[in-house]
């Protein structure tokens, strides 16, 4: 079967007149077939059939041939007469079918002149466009618009085409059944067989001048078989998946609306167009957020506001603050957010679906492909192959290298779809996985950070395979950095879902990183926690310990009172085991607070009984700072001769740890005692030395501190513009200027 006649012209009247004149003019030119064909860009072949009779031409090829033999539109009339009534098919209306489109659309003048620009390109051949992002971007309505807008470039018209799998609808299944119907194919003459079909469907779409939008394909081979032969026509395709198998395709990302853009479109729907109402920027921009900047929740929200009158725009926020409460907020009966991602998960393969359902229970903003292999229970390389394909359908974000994060909407989707498709004993155990896994890696990288400090074997990793050690401190300190807020959460989680021994392990493996970075509040926040779970685990030493570390906590954060208490229950729990180490510990601690009240003396007496331990057994680093406790309170007693000598002490211990934490905290209390001696050289010297070992331990604390010392020597020296650059390089630091008996200032105490 050849197919229908082209614009409504007959076989016979088209192949016969058109084919008849095209040789005889070919023939005063004296021109070949050949010659024609490759100035036509036809074949050889095709252009003989239609000169017999045998292939009926078309508009394009005809206005081709005229511009060759200079016919005025000779050819291209014979192609476009109309026929005589009840003599076959009724010449086809040029059809455009596009769906109505929004008035109020912004915020994509960009990516509107971004198609307009792709569909306007000089490369020969079809266009083909895919826009795809995630559900409720706005996908259809960004080229719906667009098309709209370049219905005057395409003559033959423009067909909408939606091939979605839950569309029900009286039309055939087949996509290319229902575009030749459009075209105005007769139903008997359309083959029932696939191939033929498909053949017809090539037949008529050649060389016709159209634009083809393909709205939610399934997969890139639908889209594939669509693409019209013969290079007239453009497509545009919108996906929630990247369609990767049509490589020769421009694919176009769409993400979500500007901050701006969220505002006006939320502000005119919900006032009516006017964007003067009296609702603050900052609730309004908040509002946004929560529903992902996607126009389509934006739509739901402030829809939902505009019809209440009684619901004001702080009650929406409230709402919309919760993860449940927002997805029933942004479901209107006939909208819904919640409708609208379910249908992209459902159409995940199993693998995916149980890793997506899986990873809500991954508490914070981003994980990476090590962390997804623990909660998902598979090996790395096939967790990182199910994120990619996640990724794809617009249901992740890769946000760097190996990193990937839910949308804020689509967590409680996840959420939902592991609370009901999921056993609660699948929960559970990637939960557990999860804790375990962090705190193994936790350890390994707190180890990297912190080698020589001394750990008891409960603390420390265990030799059971998992990721692979961190490169140096650099890469551990960069993954304590990068994780910090999910490692928290996690010794919350683990605390109350009954992991006890995980949770205050995990808190101890934290501590360094949380005292080199001042984090006094997660510290507090995660060992509160973490010393009911070693009561529960009914270990001693595990309380003692976690005591230990707790009252620090508040000793930093000025509760002093709360700080001893700990410390006293704390000794007598290591006393009660005979552990002597704990013990020497808790008495440098007992000093700390003691100096930070000011007893200076008591301090002293503290920090030699501990110092005593410390040094019949070689513990270098608890030594060095138990010493600078010591020095502390000797500069508090004037002692400053003393002091000195003890803080040089404690840089001969620390020298060759690779400590340059414990390093720069030494040399800057060295720097305050030449401040009380006015001796400037050595303070600046001390200080310079500080600031050098606080930037290879990643320290700003310290830095700020060595800084400000920096600008009290160049003060001294009369350099006050230098003081005051460095004064504000401090700042920029830390915050402000510190008291260094003050929480997160000054000098520290950690054993």
């Amino acid at each position: 079967m050849d197919g229908p006649p082209q614009h409504g012209v007959p076989a016979e009247k088209s192949g016969g007149s058109f084919g008849a004149e095209l040789r005889r003019l070919r023939a005063a030119r004296g021109m070949s077939l050949a010659a024609l064909a490759a100035r036509v860009h036809y074949s050889k072949g095709h252009l003989s059939k239609i000169e017999t009779g045998q292939v009926r031409p078309n508009e394009h090829l005809a206005r081709a041939c005229d511009e060759v033999f200079d016919a005025a539109g000779t050819l291209a009339a014979l192609v476009r007469r109309p026929r005589r009534p009840g003599t076959g098919w009724q010449p086809a209306v040029r059809p455009v079918d596009l769906p109505t489109t929004a008035q109020l659309f912004v915020g994509r003048e960009q990516d509107t002149a971004a198609l307009r620009a792709l569909l306007a390109g000089t490369a020969a051949g079809a266009r083909v466009v895919v826009v795809w992002g995630m559900p409720g971007v706005g996908k259809t309505e960004l080229v719906t618009q667009t098309a709209n807008s370049l219905l005057d470039r395409y003559p033959d018209g423009c067909l909408f085409v939606d091939l979605y799998d839950g569309v029900r609808t009286a039309e055939p299944a087949d996509p290319a059944h229902r575009v030749l119907r459009r075209l105005g194919v007769p139903a008997d003459v359309i083959p029932p067989d696939d191939h033929e079909r498909a053949a017809l469907y090539r037949q008529v779409m050649r060389d016709r001048r159209m634009l083809l939008v393909l709205d939610r394909p399934g997969d890139a081979a639908q889209v594939a078989n669509l693409l019209p032969p013969g290079g007239a026509c453009d497509v545009l395709v919108t996906s929630r998946r990247r369609l990767d198998a049509l490589d020769e395709a421009h694919h176009v990302a769409l993400g979500e609306l500007s901050p701006a853009a969220a505002r006006t479109l939320f502000t005119r729907i919900a006032h009516g167009g006017d964007e003067t109402a009296p609702a603050p920027d900052e609730i309004v921009d908040r509002i946004t957020d929560l529903c992902g900047r996607l126009p389509l929740s934006i739509r739901i929200a402030a829809a939902r506001l505009r019809g209440s009158a009684y619901l004001s725009v702080h009650e929406l926020a409230r709402q919309l603050e919760h993860d449940t409460d927002r997805l029933a907020v942004l479901d209107d009966g006939e909208r819904s957010i919640t409708r609208t991602f379910t249908a992209a998960c459902t159409a995940l393969p199993p693998a995916q679906a149980r890793l997506f359902a899986l990873l809500s229970v991954h508490p914070g903003s981003g994980f990476d492909h090590e962390t997804a292999a623990l909660v998902g229970d598979v090996d790395p390389a096939t967790a990182a192959t199910l994120l990619d394909g996640l990724v794809g359908t617009s249901l992740l974000r890769q946000v760097s290298a190996g990193r990937y994060a839910f949308h804020d909407l689509v967590r409680p989707i996840a959420d939902m779809m592991r609370r009901t498709g999921l056993p609660d004993h699948d929960s559970a155990a990637a939960l557990r996985r999860l804790v375990l896994g962090c705190l193994h890696r936790a350890q390994l990288a707190d180890l990297a950070v912190t080698p020589a400090r001394h750990r008891e074997p409960q603390v420390r990793p265990d030799p059971a395979p998992g990721p692979p050690r961190f490169a140096d401190a650099a890469a551990a300190a960069a993954w304590f950095e990068a994780e910090l807020a999910t490692l928290v959460r996690l010794c919350e989680l683990a605390a109350a879902g009954g992991l006890d021994d995980a949770a205050w392990r995990l808190a101890y493996a934290l501590r360094d990183h949380l005292f080199r970075t001042c984090s006094w509040q997660a510290w507090i926040r995660i060992h509160e926690p973490a010393l009911a779970s070693a009561r529960g685990c009914g270990d001693r030493w595990a309380v003692a310990v976690t005591l230990n570390n707790l009252g620090l906590g508040y000793a930093m954060n000025g509760q002093l009172d709360r700080a001893d208490q700990a410390y006293t229950e704390a000794l007598s729990c290591f006393d009660e085991l005979g552990d002597g180490f704990g013990t020497a510990g808790t008495i440098g601690h007992l000093a700390w607070t003691a100096y930070r009240r000011g007893r200076f003396q008591q301090a002293v007496d503290l920090a030699r009984t501990a110092m005593a331990f410390y040094a019949e057994r070689g513990v270098r680093r608890n030594g060095a700072i138990t010493l600078r406790t010591m020095a502390l309170a000797e500069l508090g007693l004037g002692h400053t001769g003393a002091a000195a000598e003890h803080l040089e002490q404690c840089l001969e211990l620390l020298d060759g740890l690779g400590l340059h934490f414990d390093e720069a905290m030494a040399l800057n209390c060295l720097g305050e005692v030449a401040r009380t001696t006015r001796d400037t050289r050595a303070a600046a010297d001390a200080h310079r030395r500080a600031l050098f070992r606080a930037r290879a331990a990643s320290s700003s604390s310290e830095q700020a501190r060595a800084l400000r010392g920096l600008a009290y020597a160049a003060a001294a020296g009369g350099r006050a513009r230098a003081a005051v650059a460095l004064h504000a390089q401090a700042d920029s630091l830390d915050g402000g200027p510190r008291d260094s008996r003050q929480p997160g200032g000054g000098s520290k105490k950690m054993s």
